[in-house]
Order: C-alpha cells, then structure tokens, then sequence
C-alpha cells in the first residue's frame, strides 16, 4: 500500500483524543499560521521565500496546505495528543509519501517539533523551534543532536506575516 493511502487510511480509523477541558476549538492556537509569510534565513544566504498556508478544520484533524515559492510543499495534518498544547503532525508530499509522525508541543508562542530517526542503529533528534513574537513575526531555529540534549543549529531565521492582497 502506498504510503499516503496508509495515512489517509490511519486517520480516517483513528480516534483522535481531544482533551475533555479543551475549549471548543483546541486547534486555535496552529490556525494562527493561516496565511501568507516572508521567511528571511539568516543562515543559508539564500534570501527570503514566500510561504503560503492554506488551512482547514474538520471535526478532529486540522490541515494547512502549505505552499513555498508558489510550489505546493505538502499537506500537514495535524492531531490533537490528548493534552492541552501537544499535536501529532504528519506531512503528505505531492511525490505520494509521507513523513513520520512530528509531535508538536504549544506552550505560550513557543511551538516545539520534535522527532527522532533511528539508522544504522544510530538515534538522531530533529528539533524546530517557532518562537512568536507578537502575532505576525516568528523566529525559527532547525536543529539536530545526537543525545537528545546538545542540539547543533542547522538553520535559523525569520517569519513576517505579509499583507492580505
């Protein structure tokens, strides 16, 4: 079975677990990234892209299509884990796969992302970090470590919510 027919197959079996004290949208706080952004890397020299995301909420999933440089870049899908402020994600590629699980963590303006790969019977942790600060600008750091604690900076900069057109 391919890999993105699994998911769509997964998530449309799944029970998702909404927390019981939630308030009646507990995905209010990622619907905030709805819209049109300006990221400006600080550490590639590759000057700025245009993120675009397209996002909807259905009874227990929230999606955003997201969309940089006028290319379409995937579709993440987004779960709620049960807790107030922690998600699953996964990501569906228009090359008809999928990333693994994501889990997200919301405390405040902080977004955490954060996963693990195993290769070779060697661990690596992924880190994103999305710092907000105020409601249109983001700053955002990509790291990677070896022991879940020395995280090594593999990319960082800037987000600015561009105008509505």
């Amino acid at each position: 079975m391919m890999p993105t027919l699994a998911l769509v197959l997964f998530l449309l079996t799944s029970t998702p677990k909404t927390p019981a004290h939630a308030s009646t949208d507990v995905f209010a706080p990622i619907a905030r990234y709805q819209g049109a952004w300006r990221a400006a890397p600080s550490m590639s020299g590759s000057g700025a892209d245009t993120i675009s995301n397209q996002c909807h909420r259905f009874s227990e999933y929230f999606v955003c299509q997201l969309t940089v440089n006028g290319k379409v870049g995937a579709l993440v899908v987004y779960v709620s884990a049960g807790t107030a402020g922690n998600y699953y994600t996964q990501a569906i590629l228009p090359q008809d796969n999928a990333t693994g699980i994501v889990d997200l963590r919301i405390e405040g303006g902080l977004w955490t992302f954060s996963s693990k790969e195993t290769e070779n019977g060697i661990t690596t942790y992924y880190r994103t970090t999305n710092d907000w600060r105020g409601n249109d600008h983001i700053h955002f750091e990509v790291a990677h470590s070896t022991d879940g604690n020395t995280w090594v900076v593999d990319h960082k900069g800037d987000e600015t919510r561009m105008a509505a057109k």
